[in-house]
């Protein structure tokens, strides 16, 4: 098992660090600075710094030879007020100060840029003013209101809260952790884990960033000399960089990037305050050292994910934070605020370097003199103010500003297109025979169309399918482009369709049949008996409620003789129940390109007739099952169905002159479906229930006896369609298959 951590180079990464930063100093000693050079005018002579304390406030005053333009950056506790071409009669790096309000007042003068900052703290917090006078600045703090009593229990309880809020401090430093070591493992198989130890458990969070995750430790901190990358590119795992950091916007935020060859399955396991990321092997071999790029840490931290990820993060939340001005450009800079009054533009732009971290070439041309007050303003907004007031404009190359008139600017970006132009013309003209593969060459001359120089020809030969360009070689080179990018195999897809249909029904019923006959004369109680469109003579029945269809029944015959007369009495009890259930499954499948409208259907024609003015034709009208599909494949591997699925039958047991009616049943949506994923895009339930009842009136509503003068009736149905879309993709480009497994 291999091995390596970051506490194990830290004597060998001192010493290197001293190197770099004794050859910087170097560098910038010797290197000109010609774009921040101080002003050939007369500089002011800065003659003295007090401190003058009021009733209520305390003044720092600056005496100056004349006026002063000035820069000033507010802090917590203090005010930093940056003076460019400057000079000091005696100075003093640090000015004595004895005030209840007023810690300290330090001055940094850089004799060779002629600029000098003063460093203004307080002990409390106060409200600050800052004023131009005619010879130097005056600084106003303004004094804490004072307490309207101060007996000793007023200053016990003052003296109460603050030890309570030191020891709230002592504690939130106490749960502070640190982190310990940073170091990687290989295992068996190609398997490798990364493990942090802190000095205390910390809050922790995973965010993956293409093919980079970012754990970042919350309240932790790392020392400087751990803030090294960890290079594991030369060992069998999926980890190529290892890279521990301070959060540069939360100062107690620890984020450590590790970046992966390839997307492989991961885990974290926590346990107290050790944080291990167990890596699965991966596919791509390691290589050598040698050849590993080695950046130096600044090109680090720039690529890496920590800085993908804050960038990500700014810019979801510049909309909320950071409205856009008029012209709807966003500012995203520093915010500082300044005051001017008639200062050369040159020193505003040496100021502005200061705070942007770039690096500023004012050409000869730049010239003017700037007045304005600004509180809270970014400085690139700053900027952009100044260069609209004097008409200039800004070329940017890396991390160098070029400052220039609008005019310069203009007359050379003209003659760089005159130049290119001139170039055009005295290239020579070459033929190139495109082939086109899976597109219409006419489709794609369109677009070649839009990129020839004004020299080119583009013509098509339809018979071959080919594209046949005259034009400079650049302008083919980019036809070829054009062309290799369009000319795709269209990919594929199967859509497969699932209509399901259930039914079940339920009836039962029940009637009576009944009559007679009494006397010697047989006089009959009731009349004949009808059974569906028969009579049946002979029979008599006084009540005849019979179901429609019987499948079951039972009679009886009831005769007595009373003297010499006879009472004859025939009963029939019929009843029937029926039970069915039913399914039918439909499947249509189609294939079609994507965006290419495919149709499949199957069934019959049934003809019918027509009224005409020549009598009565037959026409024809559909019964089948159809499957209308527009499919579109979108680069994450979702596919949009645009979906037309209808399915028509006969009913037989429903004609008009011959004719059955069509029975239909359609869907028709537009779905976004995974590839290979079953969505169900409809469905219908008809439930349908009847209760019937024949009877005699008013007999029959008597209690008990009401049976014998009455039949019922019911009857339940249920059906059920339910359509089933399955899409899946059959064919795809090499390139976005590779394109959807770097997905992660």
């Amino acid at each position: 098992m291999s091995r390596i951590s970051a506490k194990s180079r830290g004597n060998a990464g001192g010493k290197a660090g001293l190197l770099c930063l004794a050859l910087w100093a170097l560098i910038a000693g010797c290197a000109p600075r010609a774009d921040i050079m101080p002003d050939t005018g007369k500089e002011i002579v800065i003659q003295d710094i007090r401190v003058a304390e009021g009733e209520k406030d305390v003044s720092i005053i600056i005496t100056a030879s004349q006026p002063l333009s000035y820069l000033a950056l507010p802090s917590q506790l203090g005010l930093d007020i940056i003076l460019e071409n400057i000079s000091f009669e005696s100075f003093s790096e640090e000015i004595p100060v004895e005030n209840d309000l007023i810690q300290s007042i330090k001055c940094e003068w850089k004799k060779d840029t002629c600029s000098a900052r003063i460093s203004l703290g307080l002990k409390k917090a106060a409200r600050h003013e800052v004023l131009n006078e005619e010879k130097g600045l005056v600084i106003k703090y303004q004094k804490p209101d004072a307490s309207p009593s101060k007996d000793k229990e007023g200053e016990e309880e003052k003296e109460e809260t603050e030890k309570k809020v030191a020891h709230k401090e002592a504690q939130a430093i106490e749960k502070e952790a640190w982190v310990k070591r940073v170091d990687f493992e290989t295992q068996k198989g190609g398997r490798s884990r990364v493990i942090i130890e802190t000095s205390a458990e910390a809050p922790y969070e995973l965010k993956r960033l293409d093919k980079r995750l970012v754990l970042i430790l919350f309240r932790t901190r790392i020392l400087k000399c751990q803030e090294r990358p960890l290079i594991t590119t030369r060992f069998k795992s999926a980890v190529d960089r290892i890279s521990p950091a301070q959060d540069r916007d939360q100062k107690d935020t620890v984020l450590v990037t590790v970046e992966l060859r390839e997307a492989v399955p991961y885990r974290i396991e926590h346990k107290g305050n050790l944080y291990v990321l167990h890596f699965d092997p991966s596919n791509i071999p390691p290589r050598p050292l040698a050849a590993a790029h080695l950046p130096d840490w600044e090109r680090i931290m720039e690529e890496s994910a920590t800085e993908l990820l804050r960038k990500k993060e700014k810019k979801e939340k510049l909309s909320e934070e950071k409205p856009a001005t008029e012209y709807g450009k966003v500012y995203t800079g520093q915010k500082i605020s300044l005051e001017f009054q008639d200062a050369d533009i040159h020193n505003v732009f040496r100021i502005l370097t200061d705070v942007a971290g770039k690096n500023f070439v004012i050409g000869d041309d730049v010239k003017g003199r700037v007045t304005l007050k600004l509180v809270d303003v970014p400085w690139d907004q700053v900027m952009d103010l100044v260069l609209q007031m004097n008409k200039l404009g800004t070329q940017t190359d890396g991390n160098v500003i070029r400052i220039a008139r609008l005019e310069a600017l203009q007359q050379e970006q003209d003659a760089i297109a005159a130049k290119t132009a001139s170039k055009e013309k005295a290239e020579p003209l070459i033929t190139r025979y495109i082939a086109i593969n899976y597109a219409k060459a006419e489709e794609i001359k369109a677009r070649l169309d839009e990129v020839k120089s004004e020299r080119g020809i583009v013509t098509v030969d339809e018979r071959t399918n080919m594209i046949i360009i005259n034009d400079i070689p650049s302008a083919v080179q980019r036809a070829e482009d054009v062309v290799k990018r369009l000319d795709i195999a269209t990919r594929q897809v199967v859509i497969e369709a699932r209509i399901v249909e259930a039914s079940s029904d339920f009836a039962r019923k029940i009637g009576i049949e009944w009559g007679g006959e009494w006397g010697n004369n047989s006089t009959i109680l009731g009349g004949a008996v009808s059974a569906g469109n028969v009579t049946i003579p002979g029979d008599s029945f006084l009540v005849n409620l019979p179901p429609d269809e019987t499948t079951s029944g039972i009679g009886f015959t009831f005769e007595r003789l009373a003297g010499s007369a006879s009472l004859t009495l025939n009963a029939q009890l019929m009843a029937m129940e029926a039970e069915g259930e039913g399914k039918i499954i439909s499947t249509p499948k189609i294939a079609t390109l994507d965006n290419v409208t495919a149709m499949i259907q199957q069934g019959d024609k049934i003809p019918y007739p027509e009224q005409t003015e020549d009598g009565i034709s037959i026409a024809w009208i559909d019964a089948t099952l159809s499957l209308e599909v527009t499919p579109h494949i979108s680069p994450d591997g979702k596919i949009g169905l645009l979906i037309n699925v209808k399915k028509q039958r006969p009913d037989w047991t429903n004609t008009v002159m011959g004719a059955p009616a069509i029975r239909t049943k359609e869907a028709e949506t537009e779905v976004l479906v995974s590839d290979g994923e079953t969505v169900a895009i409809g469905g219908i339930i008809i439930g349908e229930k009847l209760w019937g009842i024949k009877r005699v009136p008013w007999i029959s509503r008597i209690p008990v006896l009401g049976w014998f003068f009455r039949s019922t009736s019911r009857k339940t149905e249920t059906s059920e369609l339910l359509i089933f879309i399955t899409p899946k993709i059959i064919w795809a480009e090499k390139d976005h298959i590779a394109d959807a497994n770097n997905i992660l």
